[in-house]
């Protein structure tokens, strides 16, 4: 159950293939953005062990749930270029935030694909 304070935080949703390449790709970031207040919720796929993403403050969630459904709090989406190229839910989530405009992309991983050129960036966070 949600309480009204949660509500009010505003919303990071990591996108990655497995919590590892979550972790080091943008664990920084989880972790700051926690620390700041932020609701953070990682996608991964089912029965990944949480503990690494509980340490740095986010929830996790499996990448069965709908994306979609993290919209009304979202402020920011990060995905791993990765899973956008292997992921047809995955790259549709971010697709359509880049159309909304309305959320800040943030992509990590080794390539962008040429889509993600218009109105994302790529991430390095240290």
């Amino acid at each position: 159950m949600m309480d009204d304070t949660c509500a009010l935080r505003p919303g990071l949703l990591v996108m990655s293939k497995n919590v590892a390449d979550a972790v080091h790709g943008v664990g920084g970031l989880i972790f700051d953005r926690a620390r700041l207040g932020w609701q953070v919720t990682v996608l991964v796929p089912a029965g990944a062990d949480a503990r690494p993403l509980a340490i740095l403050g986010a929830e996790l969630a499996g990448l069965a749930a709908t994306p979609g459904g993290h919209r009304q709090r979202r402020a920011a989406l990060v995905a791993s270029s990765a899973l956008y190229i292997d992921d047809r839910r995955a790259r549709s989530e971010v697709e359509s935030a880049l159309a909304t405009r309305a959320t800040e992309v943030l992509v990590w991983g080794r390539a962008l694909p040429g889509a993600l050129d218009r109105g994302s960036r790529s991430v390095t966070y240290r």
